[in-house]
């Protein structure tokens, strides 16, 4: 390992369950093996507390009682049993509290400002940050990137919850999904090492994300006839290099072990950056098999929005 202190945040930890299987063991080996080993264990849900505190005092662990958040406050979060886990999911409150639900005062720590004490930048520090934080995700990341803090983790596991985000701010959330991995990769002078795309399909698919639709009919050959001749300029681009990438055959559905990405899990928009083939069927399937119609509806009424 490059140093000689490992650090592993555990950011909503609910019952405790990863901390407690996952860490143990490596904690007595590196201790063993004469390396620095914290674990902190976040998570502000007062039912867990007893049980979180057994476990950080048993393995030298840190127990912080607080919800990770963007500033040292107090926030209300809400509480659902999850049927058969014994856990419990809590979320931040956004609205009247519903029925089975208990709504309860927690207190909040700025984890930018925890990663930035406890992981300086002189790269002896194998850090990790597992982020499950039920949807809170979409506000916590940006300040994380913003405070330069999430460049100081070398190995980074998200839980996604498109599904808690509300309509009106849901295409943004997936955009962010989406896009951390670039940000990542080009906003950090030193970007993780590897990502973790934890996309549970039950917290992130079948309900509808408002505007996503409209965003791709306007991203379509909706009907060559209608587009301008600058639009089918560019068209004739893309296949120019489609048939430029087949001509260079030893590139074309190969995978080039260098450039390959350091993302797990769901992770198609990474996939695409250096799988060609990939991109020419996406690109093909986006140009065939539109309605004209209602595609140029759609993109009529997209472009038409005032959005200020």
């Amino acid at each position: 390992m490059p140093g000689s202190r490992v650090v592993v945040f555990d950011v909503g930890a609910n019952n405790g369950l990863w901390a407690a299987k996952e860490w143990p063991q490596v904690a007595a080996e590196l201790r063993e093996a004469g390396k620095r080993f914290d674990l902190f264990i976040i998570e502000p849900q007062p039912q867990f507390a007893k049980q979180l505190q057994v476990l950080a005092d048993h393995h030298n662990f840190t127990f912080v009682r607080a919800a990770a958040w963007k500033q040292e406050t107090t926030l209300q979060f809400d509480t659902m049993p999850t049927a058969g886990t014994g856990s419990m999911s809590a979320t931040i409150s956004r609205g009247p509290s519903l029925k089975g639900v208990v709504r309860t005062a927690v207190p909040a720590i700025d984890l930018a400002a925890l990663l930035r004490v406890q992981l300086p930048e002189d790269g002896r520090t194998l850090s990790y940050l597992k982020l499950d934080v039920e949807g809170a995700e979409f506000e916590l990341l940006p300040w994380l990137l913003l405070q330069g803090a999430l460049c100081r983790i070398q190995y980074l596991l998200v839980e996604w919850h498109l599904n808690r985000v509300g309509p009106d701010k849901r295409l943004a959330a997936l955009s962010l999904r989406h896009s951390l991995f670039t940000l990542l990769e080009h906003g950090c002078r030193a970007p993780p090492r590897a990502v973790l795309m934890d996309s549970f399909a039950a917290n992130n698919y079948a309900l509808p994300v408002p505007g996503l639709l409209e965003l791709a009919q306007s991203h379509s050959i909706c009907d060559r006839g209608r587009t301008s001749p600058w639009t089918n300029g560019l068209i004739r681009t893309d296949q120019q290099n489609f048939a430029r990438w087949k001509a260079e055959a030893s590139l074309v559905g190969q995978r080039n072990n260098d450039s390959r990405p350091r993302c797990f899990g769901r992770c198609e928009e990474v996939a695409l950056g250096y799988d060609r083939e990939m991109v020419q069927r996406s690109w093909e399937r986006a140009s065939k098999g539109n309605d004209t119609v209602r595609c140029q509806q759609y993109f009529n009424e997209w472009m038409g929005y005032e959005l200020f």
